[in-house]
């Protein structure tokens, strides 16, 4: 069994797609509740895509030893969140800041859509040590099995050319990524 936490609008087939919103989602629950619906040790795969950034310091941290326990050993986690270090690189190298609002504080469209954390790859890779997660390192999102739904893992800057003009992929996906992308194994 595969999960796809957070999944919005973008089902993956083949997973069991979970939003506490979505009319999308397979399943409606809230993340922080996974334990009361599976059994520990029965998860394959767990993917969340720019989901932690919406929970505090310490709501997170219970999600990823919640997500650890229902892992089957040798289970993946992978987890995708705005990176907090491209971010700022990109920053202090454009002195853009309208570009990087969204990746640091969300669209803040309704009361759900705001950032409360913000993590680099050796914050993120702490967390998940501690919790007994091993095998971590980043992941290329362009070789997912779920890589043709361009969610927020392939977020890249800018977005934009110099006229206010999309960029087209070819040329968007030259730019800086500025999403963590990260896979540890149970």
């Amino acid at each position: 069994m595969k999960l796809h936490l957070g999944c919005g609008k973008k089902n993956i087939p083949g997973w069991t797609n979970i939003d506490v919103f979505s009319e999308h989602a397979d399943i409606k629950i809230d993340i922080k509740n996974l334990s009361d619906h599976f059994d520990n040790n029965s998860i394959d795969e767990v993917y969340a895509c720019h989901v932690f950034e919406h929970f505090g310091r310490h709501e997170y941290s219970n999600i990823f030893k919640s997500i650890f326990g229902l892992l089957k050993p040798g289970g993946v986690f992978r987890i995708s969140v705005p990176d907090f270090h491209a971010c700022a690189t990109y920053y202090c190298e454009t002195l853009d800041i309208d570009s990087i609002y969204g990746a640091l504080y969300g669209g803040q469209i309704n009361e759900f859509d705001y950032h409360k954390w913000c993590f680099t790859y050796d914050s993120l890779k702490n967390n998940l040590e501690e919790l007994g997660f091993k095998d971590i390192k980043r992941y290329d999102w362009k070789t997912t099995e779920h890589a043709h739904q361009f969610d927020w893992a392939s977020d890249y800057l800018p977005r934009t050319d110099a006229s206010g003009n999309m960029l087209c992929d070819d040329e968007w996906h030259k730019g800086t990524l500025v999403s963590l992308n990260v896979v540890a194994k149970k």
